[in-house]
């Protein structure tokens, strides 16, 4: 089975194919990845959503069957929910850096967080003074949900955001997403997510 999936990637190909494990700064991108990006540069090289000659309007196409199918693959309620990004760190930083924030605004990350995730709520806290908090894992890295409690009871109504990694890229320790949400649902704070399945594979 390994090698079925191996197959569709062909810098795992070859005499010595390599056991590659980072994926937090590059994944590497399947055969099928490849040739739809080079049909684009070759076939249909436009601006999406905004040229109406039929290279763009083949690209919009293509973006609006992308979306329709993640929003199937994720369960989405709605494709205008799913948004194309560059990466996790510029969406995080569109996030941080697009909304209003207030002094002692409060925002919970975990003390595992990769800097995407960390750098933007320093930053925020040092030059707009809001109040970042980090939740302590348990002595075993899993998430300490007792402790998620607690930090969101101390912060109270200051609690505007709850920014946290599903899974840990480092050593693919998951959240328990389902009950962080329904923990959270009377206090409605922020609780921006991103799709974590290349570190689950």
């Amino acid at each position: 089975m390994l090698k079925n999936y191996r197959d569709d990637f062909p810098t795992l190909s070859g005499d010595h194919p390599p056991a590659y494990l980072d994926n937090a700064c590059v994944t590497l991108k399947p055969q099928s990845v490849i040739d739809t990006i080079h049909r684009y540069y070759t076939e249909t090289p436009g601006c999406g959503g905004r040229s109406v000659h039929r290279y763009g309007t083949a690209v919009s196409k293509s973006v609006s069957e992308a979306r329709n199918k993640l929003a199937r693959f994720l369960n989405a309620p709605s494709p205008n929910e799913i948004v194309f990004t560059r990466n996790a760190t510029h969406s995080i930083n569109q996030v941080a850096h697009g909304l209003t924030w207030e002094k002692g605004d409060v925002v919970l990350t975990t003390d595992r967080e990769h800097n995407s995730n960390l750098v933007p709520w320093l930053q925020l806290e040092q030059e707009q003074g809001i109040d970042h908090r980090v939740v302590p894992s348990h002595p075993d890295n899993t998430f300490d949900m007792e402790a998620f409690e607690a930090a969101c009871a101390e912060a109270g109504k200051n609690l505007k955001m709850v920014a946290m990694s599903h899974v840990g890229n480092l050593d693919g320790i998951e959240i328990p997403v389902a009950e962080v949400t329904k923990s959270l649902a009377t206090t409605t704070p922020w609780w921006p997510s991103t799709v974590p399945n290349p570190h689950r594979t």
